[in-house]
């Protein structure tokens, strides 16, 4: 197994989890958009883009300046700190009993 065959099912595995949400994201964008939901739909592509290649910018300046295993500590951190502001979110009105379906 030193042979590093392994890791190929392994990233195929994390790249079909890591875009799983964006289509459910999308429909939720699209569905409380309103009236223009193309236009939604292009502002959070855009700022999707946007926040993806910032973030990539500043991980590589972090890894840089404190190391690779630091950084990717960071992000750990900062991820497990979001969960909370996930959970603390405010509950959403169901569009689907105001729509009869």
């Amino acid at each position: 197994m030193s042979s590093g065959l392994w890791l190929l099912p392994v990233l195929v595995v994390l790249g079909l989890f890591s875009f799983a949400g964006t289509p459910i994201t999308m429909a939720l964008v699209q569905e409380s958009a309103g009236g223009s939901p193309a236009a939604a739909n292009g502002i959070y592509m855009t700022l999707n883009f946007i926040m993806g290649a910032l973030a990539v910018f500043f991980v590589g300046l972090m890894s840089d300046s404190i190391g690779l295993d630091k950084a990717y500590w960071v992000c750990a951190i900062l991820s497990l700190v979001g969960i909370p502001c996930v959970i603390l979110l405010p509950k959403s009105r169901s569009r689907i009993s105001k729509r009869g379906g």
